[in-house]
């Protein structure tokens, strides 16, 4: 539902408005099913957005106008829980024979973001300049809560070991999900266009914008120090800092963004113009890892017992489903201050640093316009720097790395080195970590010190209408590189992981996103035939016939291998260093015959089986292009991305023809071809594991197969 107002104040003032507010409830099968097979376990989905704009414009005569503008926003999607049985824990079983029972530990969840946006824009003209200068204040209010394992987690390695009541590992957080998080930002900006002469027209112009640090009303907040050492009861001090409470995620930014462009028309031929330019511009910092610092000691603490040892006297498994266990009274007990009694606070992700910054872009292109006859020609040049972009890395590394492998026999020889050293990585109520900080396990620092650059020639070759043909046709070539392109880890073929968490420059390669060519023509033409036909059958029927279409053609994505488990599956390559990192493999020298096929084809990489090398099983395909293994304690020799999956080549294609049935009503016959000869591209490989039977299996599609529509328009 929609309303509109707009009203005229006076002969200088105009009023406008617009509020809309819809709502939304579905379901879905993702959502029935929440990590169980079994309906009865999972959630609904519901929202109910808002949004409003209010407008006010004021002309000061002939050269000046200002707009003030106020825009209100609301989203609220939950997801609450659709179950008819008792809340109690999610059980698992390890061996995957049956599936889980109960509602999934990552529900219900729910968030309702509010937005409020001030913004003045003042415009006035003065001989050759145009100048224009402007405010806006936003404010973010971000209220959610994400019930994530308060109601704990059972694990059983087996059906008959639930039914005897023995369980193997469990898991619960304790302490209130619900935080409202607020964000201010101020913006302030001025510009001018000035046509310094009749060929030459210069953009001068800066922008100031505070991004404020973000905080929590009420004061509910945690994050890691690294500067403050102060003592904490059992656990002491330590290098990594303490939690501290109540302050901003990070601290404000002040960002400056100048920019220049132009435009010139050499001599006195108006068919050629050159134009360039340089600007700076400013990312948010996204609320994902701001939010999840809800799960940070002091408001919310993780208990857990593994091992049967562990389940006996006040934590046998009756007590932890009735919520009686002694852990749990225990834990309950120390949520709100940090523990005086404590050796260990568990995993701390994320810990964001106090000096993050918002993510910078500086852009820069240069280009050329000429026009022939009939023809429009553009060459570019567009590169683009990124700094400041955030990466999570992981800094509590292991306090005694092993010494790496140098032979398989070695390897062998002192496997219960490494065995012993990953054994003590996570420390527990009474017990530190053998880690950097023994005082806590994992530390996932969010930092900003990822960076990227993109370099592209685009080409774009445009012919106008003329005798019935308008073409268009658009190639680049560019390059991405980064050292982190996926920060919250959802990109497929990608990690945001690094192969080694102390060198940022090992993880530099191709973005995830690269592709290298990309050839896109698009067309629509007025078929000649039988237009000036004396036969008015042919004319009519045959006659005005259009055929229209976009063609493209673009190179493959990069994908990113892994080397998988060593040693019987104890660790990855990377285990000595303690991270939460992922290591690549060898390589025996350039990959030429890389080629994935889909599951079950005459090339189904996974049919030529497994080899074993150096005592682990690898894919026979992956061992065929000279890939391997590491030893432990030594980083692959691989690169990131340097892999790629196939193209794709797209043909989309229409045929229409409008017939005219009276002055203001026309019938149009079409048919629409959508990849109009069954091309094929993949998104993914069922595994980027060397390890895995399945490495170099397409497993997705990266388009639709041939989808063909017939239809009748009435234009009227």
């Amino acid at each position: 539902m929609s309303y509109r107002l707009d009203f005229i104040l006076s002969k200088n003032d105009t009023l406008w408005g617009r509020y809309s507010v819809s709502d939304a409830q579905q379901s879905s099968s993702s959502l029935t099913f929440v990590n169980s097979d079994l309906v009865g376990f999972g959630a609904g989905s519901t929202n109910h957005p808002r949004q409003a704009t209010l407008a006010e414009t004021h002309v000061f005569g002939a050269s000046a106008v200002n707009e003030f503008r106020f825009g209100f926003g609301q989203s609220n999607p939950a997801f609450p829980l659709q179950t008819p049985y008792p809340l109690g824990p999610q059980i698992t079983f390890l061996d995957g024979s049956v599936t889980s029972i109960g509602v999934s530990n990552i529900l219900p969840q729910g968030r309702e973001q509010r937005t409020y946006q001030y913004t003045d824009n003042f415009s006035f003209t003065k001989g050759t300049h145009n100048f224009k200068v402007g405010a806006e204040y936003y404010a973010l209010n971000a209220n959610s809560f994400f019930d994530s394992n308060l109601r704990s987690s059972i694990n059983f390695n087996s059906f008959a070991d639930f039914a005897a009541g023995n369980p193997a590992s469990y898991t619960q957080n304790f302490g209130n999900s619900v935080r409202n998080n607020v964000v201010h930002n101020a913006f302030a900006f001025a510009q001018d266009d000035w046509k310094v002469t009749r060929n030459l027209t210069i953009n001068m112009g800066v922008r100031y914008e505070w991004a404020g640090g973000p905080t929590e009303s009420n004061g509910i907040i945690s994050n890691l120090d690294l500067n403050n050492h102060t003592s904490i009861g059992a656990s002491g001090a330590g290098p990594l800092g303490t939690l501290v409470t109540g302050r901003p995620s990070f601290n404000s930014n002040n960002n400056w963004a100048p920019r220049f462009g132009f435009s010139w028309t050499p001599g006195s031929d108006s068919k050629t113009v050159v134009r360039g330019g340089y600007g700076i511009a400013y990312d948010f910092i996204y609320l994902n890892p701001i939010t999840n610092q809800r799960f940070l000691p002091p408001f919310i603490y993780a208990a857990s017992l593994n091992g049967p040892s562990a389940f006996g006297g006040g934590n046998n498994y009756a007590n932890l489903v009735a919520g009686t266990a002694t852990v749990q009274q225990q834990t309950s007990a120390a949520v709100g201050t940090l523990s005086p009694t404590l050796r260990n606070f568990g995993s701390i992700s994320p810990a964001i640093a106090q000096n993050l910054k918002n993510p910078q872009v500086q852009q820069w292109n240069f280009g050329i316009e000429r026009q022939f006859a009939g023809l429009v020609f553009k060459a570019t040049y567009v590169g683009t720097k990124g700094t400041y972009l955030t990466r999570t890395r992981p800094i509590n590394l292991i306090a005694n790395p092993v010494a790496p492998a140098v032979s398989v026999a070695d390897q062998t020889a002192r496997l219960s080195q490494f065995q012993a050293a990953f054994s003590g990585l996570s420390g527990g109520a009474n017990a530190f970590s053998n880690r950097y900080d023994p005082r806590y396990n994992t530390v996932g620092y969010l930092e900003s010190s990822a960076n990227s650059a993109y370099h592209a020639l685009q080409i774009e070759v445009q012919r106008r209408v003329s005798r019935g043909l308008f073409l268009n046709v658009a190639y680049s070539y560019s390059k991405s590189i980064d050292d982190n392109s996926d920060a919250l880890n959802v990109l497929v073929n990608d990690t945001q992981a690094q192969q080694n968490p102390l060198n940022n420059r090992n993880n530099r390669g191709p973005s995830q996103f690269d592709l290298r060519n990309t050839l896109t023509v698009g067309y629509n033409y007025e078929l000649p035939f039988f237009q000036s036909s004396s036969n008015r059958f042919l004319k009519q029927t045959l006659g005005g016939w259009n055929v229209a279409g976009i063609t493209s053609f673009r190179s493959g994505f990069p994908v990113n291998i892994f080397s998988g488990p060593v040693m019987g599956g104890i660790a990855d390559s990377i285990a000595p260093l303690g991270g939460s990192a992922v290591d690549r493999p060898n390589v025996a020298g350039p990959i030429t015959n890389f080629n994935p096929q889909p599951a079950g084809s005459p090339g189904d990489p996974s049919s030529q089986g497994q080899v074993r090398v150096n005592g682990v099983l690898v894919s026979a395909y992956a061992n065929s292009l000279g890939l391997s293994q590491p030893l432990l304690g030594n980083f692959g020799t691989m690169g990131r991305n340097v892999l790629r999956l196939n193209g794709q080549t797209n043909f989309d294609f229409d045929v229409f023809k409008n017939f005219s049935v009276r002055e203001k009503l026309n019938v149009q016959v079409r048919g629409e071809f959508y990849n109009l000869f069954n091309s094929t591209a993949f998104q993914s490989m069922t595994s980027s594991t060397i390890t895995s039977v399945n490495f170099g299996v397409y497993n997705t599609l990266s388009q639709n197969p041939r989808l063909v529509q017939l239809a009748v328009r009435l234009i009227f």
